[in-house]
């Protein structure tokens, strides 16, 4: 795909330094951790699924994607759910076709799961200094919204934090988690 790199390990300070060049607040940079892949190893060990094979679920496909928006409501439920499989578009893929991210919440495009809620995300997290985050901060709004992108999808991941930016970020019942995902890979 246009606009993507050969994947390599990034220490915190060059995501941060990346992060800077979308334009990401360090405020709402945070860093996927490890655990995060084993949670998901788990769930598909616990249903039958087999993670990174052939015949692995579709629900859980989607969460191992490496461009992801995911829209959870006050009580931590997600409500919206999008990944890079369904965006469509040669040679960038275009998020915001059809009108998808025009409301709060975004028009839903991946089928709805429980796999994932709110609080558990927030367990998987660090800032870029290590830290967890801030639940007071995030839990004041009506709406989060978590982004995972990737030093790796280079101009995609771009695309998707400016669509987003450009969305959400003056709304203020609205919080925006730019969660690099690196990791995953």
């Amino acid at each position: 795909m246009y606009g993507m790199k050969a994947s390599k390990e990034y220490s915190p300070s060059e995501i941060q330094k990346v992060a800077r060049h979308y334009k990401i607040e360090p405020a709402g940079l945070y860093l996927l951790q490890n655990s995060y892949n084993d949670y998901f190893d788990s769930i598909g060990v616990l249903y039958g699924y087999r993670p990174n094979s052939c015949d692995t679920s579709q629900v859980m496909k989607h969460h191992y994607q490496p461009l992801q928006v995911l829209f959870f409501d006050q009580t931590g439920k997600l409500v919206a759910f999008h990944n890079n499989c369904y965006t469509g578009g040669f040679p960038n893929l275009k998020w915001n076709r059809k009108g998808t991210f025009d409301s709060i919440p975004a028009r839903a495009v991946i089928p709805l799961d429980t796999l994932l809620k709110f609080n558990t995300l927030i367990r998987f997290l660090r800032t870029s200094s290590g830290l967890n985050p801030d639940m007071q901060s995030l839990e004041k709004r009506e709406y989060m919204i978590a982004v995972f992108w990737t030093t790796f999808m280079g101009r995609q991941s771009k695309r998707l934090i400016r669509v987003m930016q450009d969305k959400y970020s003056d709304k203020r019942d609205v919080g925006i988690l730019y969660i690099n995902a690196d990791i995953m890979f």
